[in-house]
Order: C-alpha cells, then sequence, then structure tokens
C-alpha cells in the first residue's frame, strides 16, 4: 500500500509519498507502483529544476518507497508552483479511484505557514 499526503499552505507546497503498491513477482514492479513513481517523481524532478533556477527555495528527499517534496512560494509564483503539485495529486487521485488497494491519497489544506 502506497500512502500520499499533500499538503496545501499559503506558502508551501508539500508531498509525502510512502509505501510501495504490491509487486508482481519477484523482482517485478507492479504497474501501479511504476505509475506512481512516475508521478511523483516528475513533479521532484520539476521541483529541483525551479530551485536550480533560483525560482523557488525547495527541499525534498526521494528514496525506494519514500519520496518528500516541499516547495516555498511567494505571491510570484504560487500559483504555478501550485498547480505542479495539484496537476500530480489529480494523478494520483486518479489512481486511487483504480486500485483503492494499492493506493490512498489524502490532502491537507491550511491557511497558515509551516
Amino acid at each position: 500500500m502506497t500512502k500520499v499526503t499533500y499538503w496545501d499552505r499559503r506558502d508551501c507546497q508539500e508531498l509525502a509519498v510512502n509505501g510501495h503498491a504490491e509487486q508482481t513477482g519477484p523482482g517485478q514492479v507492479s504497474a501501479v507502483c511504476a505509475a506512481i513513481s512516475a508521478i511523483t517523481q516528475t513533479l521532484y524532478t520539476n521541483i529541483q529544476m525551479e530551485e536550480e533556477k533560483g525560482q523557488i527555495k525547495a527541499d525534498g528527499d526521494a528514496r525506494s518507497g519514500h519520496m518528500w517534496i516541499r516547495a516555498w512560494t511567494t505571491s510570484e509564483n504560487h500559483a504555478a508552483i501550485r498547480n505542479m503539485f495539484q496537476f500530480t495529486v489529480i494523478g494520483l487521485k486518479s489512481i486511487a479511484e483504480e486500485y483503492p488497494d494499492k493506493l490512498k491519497v489524502k490532502e491537507e489544506k491550511r491557511n497558515g505557514g509551516i
């Protein structure tokens, strides 16, 4: 089971992914796990690229069975960064609807900071 939590804050966007979807056999990754990885790694890479360009301040961690991404936003970039995260969450929710026994997505919205 993979569990995803998305925090939508006024000055920060954050996503945590933990766990694996069930493997199909020894050494094989399930299509669900691969889809989750592809979607979240795309967000992680985009956020890293924006940070390298000096557009945002971000941090995170990515390893097998775990990914955590946080990006602080300003009034100038909040909408664009939030859209990146929400695009990711929409994709993950779509997978969760199809495979509710393999993926759970939770959203938390707050007006304040961390």
